[in-house]
């Protein structure tokens, strides 16, 4: 592939993150319950990652 190709797909990538991050950030609209759930939802997501990658 090319150097191209390779910075389009990880703008896009990067794009799309972002894009899920602010709108998990709306959904909870700072209410206290709903970020204490997504904070726990994101804490076991990095901690499944973590264990399948050792």
């Amino acid at each position: 592939m090319s150097v191209g190709w390779v910075l389009l797909i990880d703008t896009i990538a990067g794009s799309l993150i972002l894009l899920s991050l602010t709108g998990v950030l709306l959904w909870t609209e700072l209410n206290r319950r709903r970020t204490a759930g997504a904070v726990l939802i994101a804490r076991s997501i990095v901690a499944a990652v973590a264990c399948g990658l050792m």
